[in-house]
Protein backbone atom coordinates (compact mmCIF):
# COMPACT_ATOMS: atom_id res chain seq x y z
CA UNK A 1 0.00 0.00 0.00
CA UNK A 2 0.91 3.97 -0.84
CA UNK A 3 2.02 5.34 2.69
CA UNK A 4 1.94 8.63 1.08
CA UNK A 5 -1.46 7.98 0.76
CA UNK A 6 -2.24 6.22 4.03
CA UNK A 7 -0.53 9.56 5.70
CA UNK A 8 -3.32 11.57 3.56
CA UNK A 9 -6.21 9.63 5.05
CA UNK A 10 -4.43 10.04 8.37
CA UNK A 11 -4.63 13.84 8.28
CA UNK A 12 -8.07 13.53 7.32
CA UNK A 13 -8.97 11.93 10.19
CA UNK A 14 -7.11 13.82 13.00
CA UNK A 15 -8.94 16.97 11.36
CA UNK A 16 -11.99 14.57 12.23
CA UNK A 17 -11.07 14.20 15.68
CA UNK A 18 -10.05 17.90 16.61
CA UNK A 19 -6.30 17.08 16.25
CA UNK A 20 -3.79 14.16 17.65
CA UNK A 21 -0.79 15.03 20.23
CA UNK A 22 0.16 11.35 20.57
CA UNK A 23 -0.52 8.28 18.82
CA UNK A 24 -1.71 5.26 20.39
CA UNK A 25 -3.01 1.61 20.15
CA UNK A 26 -6.07 3.01 20.31
CA UNK A 27 -5.53 5.18 17.88
CA UNK A 28 -4.77 3.11 15.26
CA UNK A 29 -7.70 1.14 16.03
CA UNK A 30 -9.65 4.29 15.69
CA UNK A 31 -8.10 5.33 12.14
CA UNK A 32 -8.75 1.84 10.77
CA UNK A 33 -12.33 2.16 11.99
CA UNK A 34 -11.96 5.93 10.13
CA UNK A 35 -10.64 4.21 7.21
CA UNK A 36 -14.04 2.23 7.23
CA UNK A 37 -16.94 4.37 8.36
CA UNK A 38 -15.63 6.70 5.55
CA UNK A 39 -15.07 4.05 2.57
CA UNK A 40 -19.17 3.53 3.53
CA UNK A 41 -20.20 7.08 3.58
CA UNK A 42 -18.21 7.90 0.09
CA UNK A 43 -20.45 4.94 -1.32
CA UNK A 44 -23.04 6.58 0.49
CA UNK A 45 -22.24 10.12 -1.26
CA UNK A 46 -22.08 8.41 -4.70
CA UNK A 47 -25.88 7.79 -4.48
CA UNK A 48 -25.86 11.53 -2.99
CA UNK A 49 -24.86 12.73 -6.98
CA UNK A 50 -27.38 10.55 -8.33
CA UNK A 51 -29.91 11.92 -6.15
CA UNK A 52 -29.02 15.20 -7.20
CA UNK A 53 -29.29 14.05 -10.41
CA UNK A 54 -25.30 14.13 -11.24
CA UNK A 55 -25.63 11.34 -13.39
CA UNK A 56 -21.99 9.22 -13.19
CA UNK A 57 -22.86 6.29 -15.01
CA UNK A 58 -23.67 8.07 -18.04
CA UNK A 59 -21.69 11.41 -17.91
CA UNK A 60 -17.50 11.61 -18.90
CA UNK A 61 -16.38 12.11 -15.45
CA UNK A 62 -13.06 12.86 -14.03
CA UNK A 63 -12.35 12.33 -10.59
CA UNK A 64 -9.31 13.49 -9.36
CA UNK A 65 -6.62 12.63 -6.69
CA UNK A 66 -8.70 9.95 -4.86
CA UNK A 67 -7.56 6.10 -3.84
CA UNK A 68 -8.88 2.81 -3.10
CA UNK A 69 -10.47 3.69 0.01
CA UNK A 70 -11.99 7.04 -0.90
CA UNK A 71 -12.80 6.60 -4.65
CA UNK A 72 -16.34 6.62 -5.97
CA UNK A 73 -14.87 5.25 -9.12
CA UNK A 74 -15.75 1.45 -8.57
CA UNK A 75 -18.84 -0.20 -10.75
CA UNK A 76 -18.65 2.94 -12.39
CA UNK A 77 -17.11 2.55 -15.79
CA UNK A 78 -17.39 6.18 -17.32
CA UNK A 79 -15.05 7.87 -14.91
CA UNK A 80 -11.66 8.02 -15.30
CA UNK A 81 -9.43 8.69 -12.28
CA UNK A 82 -6.81 11.08 -12.61
CA UNK A 83 -4.61 10.79 -9.13
CA UNK A 84 -1.29 11.11 -7.35
CA UNK A 85 -2.63 7.16 -5.67
CA UNK A 86 -4.12 6.21 -8.39
CA UNK A 87 -1.75 2.82 -7.97
CA UNK A 88 -3.57 2.21 -5.15
CA UNK A 89 -6.57 1.48 -7.50
CA UNK A 90 -4.66 -0.95 -10.18
CA UNK A 91 -4.04 2.14 -12.35
CA UNK A 92 -1.23 4.84 -13.38
CA UNK A 93 -0.16 7.83 -10.97
CA UNK A 94 -1.25 11.05 -12.68
CA UNK A 95 -0.46 14.87 -11.32
CA UNK A 96 -3.64 16.87 -11.85
CA UNK A 97 -2.77 20.52 -12.47
CA UNK A 98 -4.34 23.79 -13.64
CA UNK A 99 -2.62 26.06 -16.31
CA UNK A 100 -3.34 29.59 -15.84
CA UNK A 101 -3.36 32.04 -18.65
CA UNK A 102 -3.27 35.48 -17.18
CA UNK A 103 -3.65 37.26 -20.12
CA UNK A 104 -6.97 35.56 -21.41
CA UNK A 105 -8.24 35.21 -17.68
CA UNK A 106 -8.82 31.42 -18.16
CA UNK A 107 -7.53 28.38 -16.89
CA UNK A 108 -7.29 25.30 -18.65
CA UNK A 109 -7.49 21.23 -16.74
CA UNK A 110 -4.03 19.19 -17.49
CA UNK A 111 -2.42 16.25 -15.91
CA UNK A 112 0.66 14.11 -16.08
CA UNK A 113 2.50 11.09 -15.63
CA UNK A 114 5.51 10.58 -13.79
CA UNK A 115 7.24 10.84 -17.03
CA UNK A 116 6.42 14.24 -17.22
CA UNK A 117 4.61 13.03 -20.16
CA UNK A 118 1.38 15.97 -20.48
CA UNK A 119 -2.57 15.17 -21.51
CA UNK A 120 -5.37 17.65 -22.03
CA UNK A 121 -8.45 16.81 -20.11
CA UNK A 122 -11.30 15.87 -21.81
CA UNK A 123 -14.19 15.13 -20.02
CA UNK A 124 -17.86 17.06 -19.16
CA UNK A 125 -17.11 16.81 -15.34
CA UNK A 126 -14.60 17.44 -13.38
CA UNK A 127 -15.30 15.87 -9.71
CA UNK A 128 -13.36 15.68 -6.53
CA UNK A 129 -14.72 15.09 -2.63
CA UNK A 130 -13.18 15.31 0.94
CA UNK A 131 -9.91 16.70 -1.02
CA UNK A 132 -7.06 16.31 0.74
CA UNK A 133 -5.57 19.45 -0.03
CA UNK A 134 -8.17 22.31 0.61
CA UNK A 135 -6.03 24.50 -1.67
CA UNK A 136 -5.89 22.37 -4.36
CA UNK A 137 -10.12 23.11 -5.53
CA UNK A 138 -9.74 27.03 -4.33
CA UNK A 139 -9.61 28.19 -7.89
CA UNK A 140 -11.89 25.23 -9.33
CA UNK A 141 -14.84 28.15 -9.73
CA UNK A 142 -12.74 29.27 -12.75
CA UNK A 143 -12.72 25.53 -14.72
CA UNK A 144 -16.83 26.43 -14.66
CA UNK A 145 -16.79 30.64 -15.06
CA UNK A 146 -14.70 30.07 -18.34
CA UNK A 147 -18.15 27.91 -20.34
CA UNK A 148 -15.99 24.42 -21.04
CA UNK A 149 -16.33 22.12 -18.15
CA UNK A 150 -18.62 21.21 -15.13
CA UNK A 151 -17.24 20.74 -12.11
CA UNK A 152 -18.39 18.57 -8.50
CA UNK A 153 -17.02 19.39 -5.09
CA UNK A 154 -18.65 17.05 -2.13
CA UNK A 155 -17.65 16.94 1.54
CA UNK A 156 -19.09 14.35 3.79
CA UNK A 157 -18.73 12.44 6.89
CA UNK A 158 -20.68 12.23 9.92
CA UNK A 159 -21.80 14.92 12.05
CA UNK A 160 -19.95 14.87 14.84
CA UNK A 161 -16.80 15.60 13.39
CA UNK A 162 -14.64 18.20 14.21
CA UNK A 163 -13.99 20.16 10.73
CA UNK A 164 -17.31 19.77 9.58
CA UNK A 165 -18.32 23.20 9.35
CA UNK A 166 -15.10 24.54 8.37
CA UNK A 167 -15.19 21.91 5.40
CA UNK A 168 -18.76 23.37 4.53
CA UNK A 169 -17.30 26.68 4.19
CA UNK A 170 -15.04 26.19 1.98
CA UNK A 171 -17.61 25.23 -0.26
CA UNK A 172 -19.93 27.95 0.41
CA UNK A 173 -16.37 30.06 -0.54
CA UNK A 174 -16.37 28.54 -3.89
CA UNK A 175 -19.86 28.56 -4.49
CA UNK A 176 -20.06 32.65 -3.83
CA UNK A 177 -17.38 33.16 -7.02
CA UNK A 178 -19.19 30.57 -9.32
CA UNK A 179 -21.39 32.01 -11.99
CA UNK A 180 -25.43 31.45 -12.57
CA UNK A 181 -26.37 27.57 -13.22
CA UNK A 182 -24.68 25.66 -9.76
CA UNK A 183 -26.33 24.53 -7.22
CA UNK A 184 -25.17 23.82 -3.13
CA UNK A 185 -27.06 21.45 -1.67
CA UNK A 186 -26.67 19.92 2.18
CA UNK A 187 -28.35 16.85 3.52
CA UNK A 188 -28.14 14.67 6.82
CA UNK A 189 -28.74 11.16 7.19
CA UNK A 190 -28.50 8.77 9.59
CA UNK A 191 -26.19 11.04 11.69
CA UNK A 192 -24.06 11.80 8.05
CA UNK A 193 -23.71 14.53 6.34
CA UNK A 194 -23.39 15.21 2.80
CA UNK A 195 -22.69 18.95 0.92
CA UNK A 196 -21.92 18.60 -3.08
CA UNK A 197 -21.56 21.75 -5.02
CA UNK A 198 -22.26 21.05 -8.56
CA UNK A 199 -22.20 23.01 -11.87
CA UNK A 200 -25.43 22.16 -14.47
CA UNK A 201 -24.49 23.82 -17.26
CA UNK A 202 -24.06 20.35 -18.76
CA UNK A 203 -25.67 18.09 -16.44
CA UNK A 204 -29.07 16.51 -16.89
CA UNK A 205 -31.76 16.94 -14.05
CA UNK A 206 -32.81 13.40 -12.79
CA UNK A 207 -33.75 12.75 -9.15
CA UNK A 208 -33.16 9.15 -7.73
CA UNK A 209 -33.75 7.93 -4.50
CA UNK A 210 -31.59 7.34 -1.79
Amino acid sequence: MNFTYLNELFKQYADTVGGITKFSKKIENDFISFVARNYYICNEYKKYLQYLGIDIFNSQVLEINKGKYDSISCDSGNIMVISNYGETLGLKNYTFSLLTDEVKEEVYPLYFDENKNIYIVDSSIILTHNPYDYLSIRNWFKLYNVGKYDISIGMYGDITDKNKDFKINILKNIYSDMNDDCSFDYDTDEGKYFCSLNSRRKVKKKILTL
